[in-house]
């Protein structure tokens, strides 16, 4: 390693969490780019396509946030809470999705497909992560276990 400089997670991030929103990104601009070679009306698809990008990472932040603080919880206790934050962020969903088409600011199936990156960065979470771990990580040396009783 370079001098002074070590390589960490940022503090309070965890690594699967800050890959899926890395993967959620990638998703958002490979569709803008899509977006800007394709379509016509780039403007309201694109205003669509980053409100349904910032959703889904809303949705995923506000996943392992309400799954974080359920495993706190007994059985019942965890399965209400994470009924209750589920329907929560679908009515969001919903509700942004419905706001976008009925003021007509932006394409609302943009919004949705927008949205889909919760499902992309899920299915890239994996892959990134194995790149993080790659580029970030230091190699831990194995160091033998000593349990005091030996020769050596």
């Amino acid at each position: 390693m370079s001098a002074g400089f070590k390589k960490s997670n940022p503090p309070g991030i965890n690594t699967t969490l800050l890959c899926m929103l890395i993967g959620i990104v990638l998703y958002g601009i490979a569709g803008q780019i899509i977006i800007l070679v394709f379509l016509r009306g780039v403007a309201g698809c694109s205003f669509g396509w980053w409100v349904g990008v910032l959703l889904a990472l809303f949705g995923a932040a506000h996943m392992y946030w309400s799954l974080d603080r359920a495993l706190d919880l007994g059985e019942k206790g965890a399965t209400k809470k994470l009924v209750f934050h589920n329907i929560l962020r679908y009515v969001v969903f919903l509700g942004v999705s419905a706001l976008v088409m009925v003021t007509e600011i932006g394409n609302p199936v943009a919004c949705v497909f927008g949205i889909f990156g919760l499902k992309a960065g899920a299915y890239m979470e994996p892959l990134l992560e194995k790149v993080y771990t790659r580029i970030f990580k230091e190699s831990e040396e194995v160091k033998p276990c000593d349990a005091g009783n030996s020769a050596v």
